[in-house]
């Protein structure tokens, strides 16, 4: 195995690695055919979305370890660019060995998100014997990759040249949205732009001063440039080319110089990009040396900036390329902050965090002390007092670490957790701090969970992390052991105390209808999650399994208790889009089918306001499940066969 040095936080090599060995192996000569793949997982941001980033994380290092097995047991060498941008180089192409790799990523993902449903793509692209241009070779495996998403079946792409084009027919399907960013007149006509900081920002880059303006399509990887007036790579203008290909040749063609590709071809990558903008970024600035037309490398600026809404539904970006020259450094080091930033706390976020663990790994520090922190209670506060009073004990949580932690970094990587990384502090005086931060917290009745370690002479960076967050988790273990939270519980009585009554008043209610009930729901039909206000003990489990998303435990629902025949007509609760507006038209949507065991259930579903005078949470939805009386029951046999959708 390769040194740790050229590994990333899961023991697989990074891009330049990767690519290096490859390389080497491909100059020395292969025996016929060899392939690389591209694998990512499709919807890897909702996947974080449904199951946390912890399981998010989890699922990354299980696919890291299916790879390590094939490098170790195969010949094979694993690699990851990023998130979940992986890939194999396997030293023969056969097809029964590329569909073993996708079945053992897929228990994986079972292992993670049982019954979820989420499937990894894979795009391969054949080495033939005496090629050597790995990058090229990668890019075209991930063009692979791009077009088995949204396939049901046809989850393995074998590269061809033909799929580029392959693009321009859809674009053609979508003419009128994939128009030039600009008109004759330089009217702007997109709706990519409209988040940009200020009017005079917007101004500014679609003026003279803007060297490139070009729209970008994150599902398909559509690239289509409205103005060049730098050296590209020979597309025309208002057609479309693969994003891929196009950073492929821009590459090939030495237009980037050769100390800055790594750093762009990392941060313009297709899985990065969808990452960051499906996740709630709105803008990106990247800064490297591009080739002019005399042929002289320049600093340039890139901004990729979002709408006001994107996702999977609305996924266009534009792209800004300006001289650097014109910018002053304060600007520009403002604009990097805010792509580095948590936006809540101020703090270094977890996008930082990873660069700087990569950065560590290839050249690790003399001195390093990892500082791993958790927000107790954090969870039960966003519950019982609102996610205010939770953003509140955040900042105060980042506010002390600044003031303890002066001279380290810190970074917020997730919901309730922090990392200090700290250059100059030994394993003694970090511990001080620590205990003088915890000190300061519990002033204002707030705990904190701890984990040290010190980077170990030859020791992996992200094995040291891993560490320090085991340390923490021993460490929030034996408070919840000493303590039984009666800290936590004692700071939220008398907010709680008042609710408490109000839930034994619910909870004799819900006794007395129970007989009549089969469960009563709150769903959020943007997140999926659900909050049970009564549940039958059968489905209990099937919740479990789900983790919490209330339509993969209704999926399971449906496949165990629904009878056959029902099955058509409950499937159309699947269909958000429809049954959103069923109860838009009509307040209410009320459905009667049969289950296996010949009872009839009645389900309603209508909007739940929990506050009603501001007219939040209106992705909530109340779903009630009832028995069926037998009058009901044989009324609604006959008309429901028919219509079984009823208001």
């Amino acid at each position: 195995m390769s040194s740790t040095r050229e590994r990333d936080r899961f023991g697989l090599m990074m891009r330049n690695s990767f690519i290096s060995k490859i390389q080497k192996l491909l100059r020395a000569g292969i025996d016929g055919k060899a392939c690389i793949l591209s694998i990512s997982v499709e919807h890897m941001k909702l996947l974080v979305n449904w199951f946390g980033q912890r399981t998010g994380d989890r699922v990354l290092r299980h696919i890291a370890s299916v790879l390590l097995e094939w490098e170790e047991e195969e010949g094979c060498l694993a690699g990851r660019f990023g998130s979940d941008d992986f890939f194999l180089f396997m030293p023969t192409a056969e097809k029964a060995q590329i569909l073993q790799v996708y079945e053992n990523i897929c228990t994986a993902l079972d292992q993670e998100c049982p019954q979820a449903d989420f499937r990894p793509v894979i795009g391969v692209c054949v080495i033939e014997e005496g090629e050597t241009d790995v990058t090229m070779s990668c890019n075209n495996a991930q063009i692979a990759a791009d077009t088995a998403r949204g396939r049901a079946e046809d989850r393995i792409r074998l590269f061809n040249p033909t799929m580029m084009y392959s693009f321009r027919r859809k674009q053609q399907m979508a003419a009128e949205r994939n128009k030039a960013l600009l008109q004759d007149n330089g009217d702007y006509v997109g709706a990519d732009l409209r988040d940009i900081q200020t009017e005079c920002d917007a101004l500014s880059i679609l003026g003279e001063s803007a060297l490139v303006i070009a729209g970008l399509n994150l599902n398909t990887g559509e690239l289509r440039i409205a103005k060049a007036d730098v050296p590209f790579p020979s597309v025309i203008h208002h057609a479309t080319t693969h994003f891929s290909m196009f950073n492929n040749l821009i590459v090939a063609q030495n237009l980037i110089h050769p100390d800055d590709r790594a750093e762009y071809l990392r941060l313009t990558a297709l899985s990065h990009l969808r990452e960051q903008f499906f996740g709630g970024q709105k803008q990106m600035y990247l800064s490297y040396r591009q080739k002019k037309d005399d042929g002289k490398f320049y600093k340039v600026g890139l901004m990729i900036a979002a709408g006001r809404v994107c996702d999977p539904e609305h996924a266009r970006i534009a792209l800004v390329l300006r001289d650097a020259a014109s910018e002053a450094s304060e600007e520009s080091m403002h604009r990097i902050a805010l792509y580095h930033s948590d936006p809540l706390t101020g703090l270094f976020n977890r996008t930082r965090f990873e660069r700087d663990l990569e950065r560590y790994s290839e050249k690790p520090p003399e001195n390093l002390l990892c500082v791993y922190i958790d927000a107790v209670g954090l969870h039960e506060i966003n519950n019982h007092l609102g996610h205010k009073a939770g953003d509140s004990m955040l900042c105060t949580v980042a506010g002390a670490s600044r003031s303890v932690f002066q001279q380290d970094t810190i970074y917020r990587i997730g919901g309730d957790e922090f990392v200090i990384l700290s250059k100059t502090m030994s394993f003694k005086d970090g511990w001080a701090a620590a205990k003088k931060l915890r000190a300061i917290l519990r002033e204002s009745n707030y705990e904190i969970s701890i984990g040290l370690h010190q980077l170990e002479k030859g020791e992996f960076i992200g094995d040291a992390v891993d560490h320090a967050e085991n340390a923490m988790r021993r460490d929030k273990r034996a408070y919840y052991e000493r303590t039984g939270n009666l800290e936590q519980m004692r700071m939220l009585n008398e907010q709680l105390e008042r609710i408490l009554v109000e839930k034994q008043d619910t909870d004799q209610f819900l006794r007395a209808i129970a007989l009549h009930y089969k469960g009563v729901y709150i769903v959020n039909m943007k997140t999926g999650r659900m909050r049970c206000i009564f549940t039958p003990e059968n489905f209990k489990k099937m919740e479990e399994n789900a983790n919490g998303m209330f339509f993969v435990a209704l999926k399971q629902y449906e496949r165990e208790l629904v009878k056959e025949d029902w099955c058509g007509e409950f499937d159309k609760l699947f269909d958000f889009e429809d049954v959103n507006q069923h109860i838009l038209e009509d307040g209410i949507l009320c459905l009667t089918y049969k289950k296996k065991d010949d009872t009839w259930v009645r389900l309603q579903v209508m909007k739940y306001m929990e506050d009603e005078s501001n007219g939040e949470n209106t992705d909530l939805m109340m779903r009630i499940f009832a028995n069926a009386a037998p009058a009901e029951s044989e009324l609604d046999s006959g008309y429901v066969s028919e219509i079984k959708w009823q208001s």
